[in-house]
């Protein structure tokens, strides 16, 4: 748009003038000149509506709902967790974070009635990954974990180092999955797949045990993760330099994928994913297969929604964020920063990006 240049200053040799962006999203330039020097700036205005800011803070964003923020404040002598509601924009510590070295620090998620806390870098060794919950105003030291904690919605698993417990975060119960040294990824509905140090991989549901068997060929590490739908295998062949994944089946598991780079995502029997070299492809629960992004090369998927929806980014590892409708309508989201990470949370995709959470949406 035309901008005019005030004549404030201009004794000084100063110029100032307001730039109104157009009401397009995409790449917008502005050009000065004065004589023989010129300078330009160049802006990516993200589309009205498809981007709209929840929340603020002054820290760090661990994780967000729609009605709170956990969030770490470090302005004063001690660094503090906190969860903000977001109705009230009132603030409530949750934990005084003392972190076992300068650069270490914390993660977090909320659940519905409190959040989890942890260090942000894992060790395997169990008297080195504390993990915490806060419920109802009080904060409790959970367990030591192995390698830290999987969740899923109102539901946690973690490893001791001799046994697999499952959490019923609602509830605040506990229950012993197995009496083993090993990992539990648990899902949205309280099911827990699980692989022991002996390689022994199983599926907790309704307290019965389903033992899993992986029908891929010539692997040498596998990971198993559910969403309480599915059940996918993620394995690294030792003789390929790939990565491949699989869907669990009572035989003939399905591949689905193989590449260097492999991103995938599964939420409530929906399953997506891309290498980077293909495009996004997303299974639905009845298993009908389709490629939803509109560009077959350089993606990278980021998180799927319970409704099928999701979010990946064109190009990696900068470009913009594209959101796809269940239906399969692709829209453009914005730009695409460093430190950004998308989570599904609740009903809607959230951004997060220091101490700012945005809403996305079509």
């Amino acid at each position: 748009p035309a901008t005019s240049i005030s004549g404030e200053g201009q004794s000084l040799g100063l110029a100032s003038t307001q730039w109104t962006l157009g009401p397009g999203g995409g790449v917008q330039t502005l050009r000065a000149r004065a004589g023989t020097l010129e300078t330009t700036f160049t802006v990516n205005v993200i589309p009205p509506g498809t981007r709209n800011l929840m929340a603020q803070v002054p820290g760090r964003v661990l994780d967000a709902m729609p009605d709170r923020v956990l969030w770490l404040d470090s302005a004063g002598t001690q660094r503090l967790v906190k969860i903000r509601t977001l109705s009230t924009g009132t603030d409530a510590v949750v934990k005084v974070d003392t972190p076992q070295s300068p650069t270490r620090s914390v993660m977090g998620r909320l659940f519905t009635g409190g959040a989890l806390v942890w260090p942000q870098v894992r060790q395997a060794d169990t008297t080195d990954n504390p993990l915490f919950e806060y419920r109802n105003g009080t904060l409790a030291l959970l367990a030591h974990t192995y390698v830290g904690a999987g969740i899923e919605g109102d539901w946690a698993a973690w490893g001791t180092g001799s046994a697999i417990i499952r959490r019923d975060l609602a509830a605040g119960a506990n229950a012993t999955i197995v009496n083993a040294n090993g990992v539990g990824d648990p899902g949205a509905d309280g099911d827990v797949v699980y692989r022991l140090d002996d390689g022994t991989t199983g599926l907790y549901q309704n307290g019965t045990h389903t033992p899993l068997t992986f029908d891929g060929f010539n692997t040498s590490s596998i990971s198993v993760q559910t969403d309480g739908v599915n059940v996918v295998w993620l394995t690294f062949p030792p003789t390929l330099n790939t990565t491949q994944l699989y869907l669990d089946r009572p035989a003939n598991d399905l591949l689905l994928a193989t590449g260097e780079a492999l991103y995938f995502g599964i939420n409530g029997g929906w399953i997506a994913w891309n290498t980077g070299i293909g495009p996004v492809m997303r299974r639905s629960p009845g298993g009908t297969v389709q490629q939803v992004s509109t560009t077959t090369t350089g993606n990278r998927l980021h998180a799927v929604g319970t409704d099928g929806s999701l979010v990946y980014q064109h190009p990696a590892p900068n470009g913009r964020y594209f959101l796809v409708s269940p239906d399969g309508s692709v829209a453009d989201v914005g730009v695409a920063a460093s430190g950004d990470r998308i989570a599904w949370r609740v009903d809607r995709f959230l951004l997060i990006n220091g101490g700012s959470v945005y809403v996305l949406a079509t």
